[in-house]
Order: structure tokens, then sequence, then C-alpha cells
């Protein structure tokens, strides 16, 4: 399975019920709270003979709601969630800002991880 793939599946399992959660974009009525990720950039490892199958990744999540507590909240189930995730060898969690929106009037927190993991 492909980082996309097992990242959305284990965001699922973070968010509490009615939280959406959408890889590389959201829909354009979406009800907050909800999650959006992003892969930033994927690098395979490699030794002297070649690529060995493992990968680590940046991933950023960003969690969204129409108050500060929910974001924070959101960003917490998030933070807890990758950073127990045992079917990965680590999601280590490197940069966290809290953002308002003008245009939106919703609170973002930008989270990146760099996860590891062996690709199929």
């Amino acid at each position: 399975m492909n980082i996309r793939q097992l990242t959305y599946n284990k965001l699922n399992n973070a968010t509490t019920a009615g939280t959406a959660v959408y890889g590389g974009g959201r829909a354009a009525s979406v009800t907050p709270p909800y999650i959006v990720f992003f892969v930033v950039s994927e690098n395979r490892l490699y030794a002297h003979d070649g690529e060995v199958g493992l990968s680590r990744p940046r991933v950023q999540v960003s969690c969204f709601a129409d108050t500060y507590t929910g974001a924070v909240d959101l960003a917490g189930e998030v933070i807890a969630e990758l950073e127990s995730w045992a079917e990965v060898s680590h999601a280590m969690q490197d940069n966290e800002q809290d953002l308002y929106e003008e245009d939106t009037g919703l609170y973002h927190i930008p989270l990146d991880f760099f996860i590891g993991y062996r690709r199929d």
C-alpha cells in the first residue's frame, strides 16, 4: 500500500465521528472540523546496490475547525494517533503552527511528520 492510502486510513481512525479526511484537497462545501493531508516529499532510501524498499516521506496534516480549541483538540488527536502508528517504522512530528484564515474564518493547525515505512 502507498503512503497516501496508509495515511488516509490511519487519519480516519484518529478523528472523532463526523470529521472528514481529504488527501490532496477538499470539497468546496465541507463543514468543519476536517483534515486535509499532503505528501510534501517522498525520499526513497538506497544502498550501494540500489533501492532498499524503504521510504521516509514528509507528510503535512492540516487540521481545520471553526474554533481555536476545536483545531487544537483535532491536532492533538492526530498527533496521538500518528505517533502510536505500529504499522510503520516511525512517525515523527517535525513542525506545528497555529494559523487563522481570514477568508474562511477557520483555525488551521498544520502538522508536519516524517513517516518511515516499507513500500510494497
